[in-house]
């Protein structure tokens, strides 16, 4: 997979996720994190990588493809604005 997937999956995995259940299609809630984990989650990456992700979107429902494709379509803004 992607550096991005990887470095999500590493964050999950830090919320005690089950490494063998991580899939493209789990939800966050599948994987045992609440409200207040994905919140986490979500400002641990934004830490991390300089990134701007709505809090108000994170929630245990996503899956964990949907929650890659916020971050990727973040990281590619970061990317197109420091090109400019």
């Amino acid at each position: 997979m992607s550096a991005s997937y990887d470095a999500l999956k590493d964050k999950l995995i830090k919320f005690e996720a089950p490494e063998d259940m991580i899939t493209p299609e789990a939800t966050l809630d599948e994987l045992g994190l609440d409200s207040l984990a994905v919140v986490e989650i979500f400002v641990a990456l934004q830490e991390e990588f300089g990134i701007s992700l709505d809090e108000s979107k994170a929630v245990p429902a996503l899956t964990v493809k949907e929650t890659l494709a916020m971050f990727e379509e973040q990281l590619a803004a970061r990317r197109d604005g420091a090109r400019q």
